[in-house]
């Protein structure tokens, strides 16, 4: 009797085939004639989704979170898995972001996988159930696996999983800007409106901010269908404290075009932080900006970056390994909430579907 193992992508792009083959190869999964596994993809539009379907045979076949956790950092946004065997044998859920482990639990006759794990017991293990609770929270009321219009679809024979291990924590933290554009995108869920040119910029002083400065310089251009900006600058983000070596650069691939920061002092007054990344797009016509850095969510100025841009800012980080998540929602320059845990109804706080605003 085969059953369904099911990885669920929001907000996937670019090249998905080559993205997901080359995921499934970082955990030892490439795709191969006589593989005894059958995996089955659809990628999505309206919303953006990438559903991914395993079919195995065997009785005693393992899912593959570490597939999912590999999707997730391929496309830097979240993942949820689920395997339901069967009522009585095993039932799984997981939740996955940038390559990190937010929730796993596993429940078979050889026991209870949980990460984290809380201590005590648990009683019995639906993981249709929290798997549904999770979609929930991250992508609200629609039925992924129902909605949403194919663009694209495979079907591949790919090898058997390996056992999954925890990943060391190693926090990555995000910045979500509501209403805010840091350089236009095109038309859709990513874009640049079609007769607005990028701006390239060289500034020795806070980008945006309201202070006169010196130095400053602007061009616009466009090359082919794609417009490039360059921004170089020696001032923070979003008007904070002046720092050296900050870097911005935007391009498009294909329809999705990226923006790229570089900053060699600290965002928003924290240290200096190396592969600080920034990306704005669109979804349903809404604007929003996703500011990505490495590390702890910690000192971010949060509240300050709140007061410099009329837009609400939400901020949350993911250590991985099931470590809790911190978080804190600021507008108007004021601090409205703040936690450690429960990620996911604090996500609520920007969309109705959170989930969507991420997926590189």
């Amino acid at each position: 009797m085969a059953h369904m193992i099911r990885y669920c992508v929001p907000g996937a792009d670019g090249d998905v085939a080559a993205r997901l083959e080359r995921a499934l190869a970082s955990v030892g999964r490439p795709a191969c004639e006589d593989g005894p596994v059958t995996l089955r993809w659809q990628l999505r539009r309206r919303p953006s989704l990438l559903i991914v379907e395993e079919r195995v045979e065997a009785l005693d076949a393992m899912w593959d979170p570490a597939a999912a956790r590999a999707l997730s950092g391929e496309w830097d946004g979240f993942v949820l898995a689920m395997d339901s065997w069967s009522y009585l044998d095993r039932q799984a859920a997981a939740l996955f972001f940038s390559g990190r482990t937010l929730d796993l639990v596993e429940q078979s006759p050889l026991g209870m996988t949980r990460i984290p794990d809380p201590g005590g017991w648990i009683g019995y293990l639906d993981g249709w159930e929290r798997h549904m609770e999770q979609a929930q929270a991250l992508l609200g009321d629609s039925h992924y696996w129902l909605t949403g219009e194919v663009a694209e679809e495979g079907e591949w024979r790919i090898g058997p999983p390996a056992p999954f291990e925890s990943e060391v924590a190693t926090p990555v933290s995000r910045l979500v800007i509501l209403g805010y554009v840091a350089i236009p995108d095109a038309p859709g869920r990513r874009g640049q409106a079609e007769d607005e040119p990028d701006i390239a910029l060289s500034h020795d002083g806070p980008l945006g901010g309201s202070h006169a400065v010196s130095g400053t310089g602007a061009h616009s251009g466009r090359a082919k269908d794609a417009p490039v900006t360059g921004l170089s600058h020696a001032g923070p983000l979003g008007g904070v404290h002046a720092v050296s070596g900050t870097g911005v650069r935007s391009g498009q691939a294909e329809d999705a075009p990226v923006t790229g920061l570089s900053h060699a002092g600290p965002l928003g007054g924290i240290l200096a932080v190396p592969g600080v990344q920034v990306r704005s797009g669109q979804v349903g016509g809404a604007p929003f900006t996703v500011v990505s850095c490495p590390g702890p969510l910690g000192g971010l100025p949060v509240a300050e970056i709140s007061a410099a841009l009329p837009h609400p800012v939400f901020g949350f980080d993911v250590p991985g390994g099931g470590a809790p998540s911190a978080w804190v929602h600021a507008e108007h320059g004021r601090v409205l909430a703040a936690g450690t845990g429960g990620l996911l109804p604090a996500l609520r706080r920007i969309a109705d579907a959170p989930a969507l605003l991420f997926g590189a």
